[in-house]
């Protein structure tokens, strides 16, 4: 069924397509070999009594047998099923790959424009399922969305302070997905919220450190201080290196 179109934006160049689309074939030659004309690029918000569809599409110009012709293909692209209140992006994408002014049409579009002010640590969390509760206002804060994140994290069920989380992630541009390993061998993952606000994120010898003790599968207090934490684990490595000696003459 036909609807409501809406540029979001390229109608500008849309409308030049229309204009090359409808001259005198001669005019069409020339343009076209004179390389004259280019790609089309534009991006839509569509309207129907069931869905709504957002896009971006491209259409490519060729000469073929005296004739002018656009190949068209949608780039990217959301569908919302207004019955089901369900979006779904296209071709198995997820949100973050979606053009940000597609991104910026859909929650202005729902009322959800707090969205928009999301730093990229916070931000970074949202899948197609989160985003999707967003739109339809079962989300509605950056508290919310974390508390999401972690059912379904690597260190689901441990306890923790979602406000410390979101003040830790939520005013910065690291992602908490970089500290997944952090949280899974932490003794506490409340501790190690107040080591990354007292101490700021990661540095080379504690991210060593971090890998050492997931290798033997130990848990880090990070209750104490950085340096402490580097002492405790720099013995793990010929402990790896032992390990290693054994399982491989046993393997031999």
């Amino acid at each position: 069924m036909e609807g409501d179109i809406t540029f979001i934006w390229g109608q500008s160049r849309y409308s030049e397509y229309i204009t090359v689309i409808n001259a005198d074939p001669e005019y069409q030659r020339l343009m076209f070999y004179d390389r004259q004309i280019g790609n089309v690029c534009y991006a839509t918000r569509k309207i129907t009594d069931t869905h709504i569809y957002w896009s971006v599409s491209e259409k490519t110009p060729h000469f073929y047998n005296h004739k002018l012709f656009y190949k068209h293909k949608n780039t990217s692209g959301v569908t919302y099923d207004k019955q089901t209140k369900k979006l779904k992006i296209w071709f198995g994408n997820n949100i973050r790959t979606l053009d940000a002014d597609i991104i910026k049409n859909i929650v202005e579009y729902f009322n959800a424009e707090w969205y928009l002010d999301l730093l990229y640590g916070i931000r970074s969390l949202i899948t197609n399922t989160i985003f999707n509760h967003i739109v339809n206002g079962k989300i509605s804060c950056t508290e919310e969305i974390c508390i999401a994140y972690i059912k379904s994290s690597p260190y689901k069920n441990r306890e923790i302070d979602i406000n410390l989380f979101n003040k830790v992630f939520g005013k910065d541009d690291t992602s908490p997905k970089s500290f997944s390993q952090w949280f899974v061998v932490a003794e506490d993952c409340n501790d190690l919220l107040y080591h990354l606000q007292t101490y700021g994120f990661a540095t080379y010898q504690l991210e060593s450190s971090i890998n050492k003790a997931s290798a033997l599968n130990r848990k880090i207090a990070f209750k104490k201080h950085p340096n402490a934490i580097v002492n405790i684990c720099s013995n793990y490595q010929s402990e790896i290196k032992k390990k290693k000696i054994i399982y491989e003459s046993i393997q031999d």
